[in-house]
């Protein structure tokens, strides 16, 4: 049977062809920085409330209806805590005028923490009289002051005890109340 005649080129004559890299780099090249530069999109849902059918005001709001307390303290060098903005408190509390607010005196050059916390307590329950705290913009809410060389663990110290109430047990934290839990902490001082 005839057949095919032999190539003429042996196997080790073949070439390797190499591969044609062009494609790959255009896709890393131009394909991966578009990616990489696109914006994601958020997309957020706004409440709109309109006014009803009857004209203007509507009912009753169910927002905030009382001043905010605005409550501001300064953690002193000395040891003192000087309270401004405190609408129920006052020096048959125990505190000493000072400035623009009342201070909390320090027991023997040291902080009176358990002091700070209940006029504190006192302070907030007062405020609220009885009202819900959905009543008052800023219920839970104090700026706190502080020099900038202060030990931080006064700071902390003073910051837990603004915090909670006082519990019923002191080894029991898990039944306090929340007082404040937003706390703006700022160096220097606060006044009025």
């Amino acid at each position: 049977m005839p057949g095919f005649a032999p190539s003429k080129r042996s196997r080790a004559e073949e070439k390797e062809t190499p591969l044609n890299l062009q494609v790959v780099m255009n896709l890393i090249c131009i394909l991966i920085p578009a990616l990489l530069s696109m914006q994601v999109q958020d997309y957020y849902r706004h409440d709109v409330e309109l006014p009803t059918r009857g004209g203007g005001g509507g009912g009753p709001s169910s927002g905030p209806t009382n001043p905010p307390f605005n409550l501001k303290m300064t953690i002193m060098e000395d040891g003192s805590f000087v309270i401004v903005n405190a609408r129920t408190l006052s020096p048959a509390d125990g505190l000493i005028p000072a400035g623009a607010g009342l201070a909390v005196p320090p027991v023997n050059g040291e902080p009176d923490y358990q002091k700070l916390q209940l006029v504190m307590m006192k302070e907030h329950k007062d405020r609220l009289g009885g009202q819900p705290p959905e009543a008052f913009p800023d219920p839970d809410q104090i700026t706190v002051s502080a020099p900038g060389d202060l030990d931080f663990q006064r700071v902390i110290k003073a910051l837990d005890r603004l915090r909670f109430e006082k519990p019923t047990s002191e080894l029991d934290w898990s039944s306090a109340k929340q007082m404040f839990t937003v706390i703006s902490l700022s160096p220097g001082s606060v006044g009025g």
